[in-house]
């Protein structure tokens, strides 16, 4: 969620270190299971709010995506070359 600034703009709203958590573990859940495409749009929303992660949690998720992107694009090419 954005609050309001006394002059009208916006801003984020961290999320708590404990939503972060369950937000990770949620997403370690999607990967083991190779559901990347979903992992990448929850970190996505993640990394730009309205509850945004922020810090050590935001270095983290840009990683994921990343490498879950990389992950995704080997099985893909490995899929064009099966067929």
């Amino acid at each position: 969620m954005t609050e309001k600034t006394d002059w009208g703009a916006t801003e984020e709203i961290p999320m708590s270190k404990k939503e972060a958590d369950e937000l990770f573990a949620l997403i370690e859940s999607l990967r083991a299971k190779g559901e990347y495409g979903e992992a990448i749009q929850l970190l996505e929303k993640g990394l730009q709010g309205p509850f945004a992660l922020v810090g050590e949690d935001y270095t983290k998720a840009e990683t994921m995506v990343r490498e879950m992107e990389y992950k995704q694009a080997l099985w893909e090419a490995n899929e064009v070359k099966r067929k």
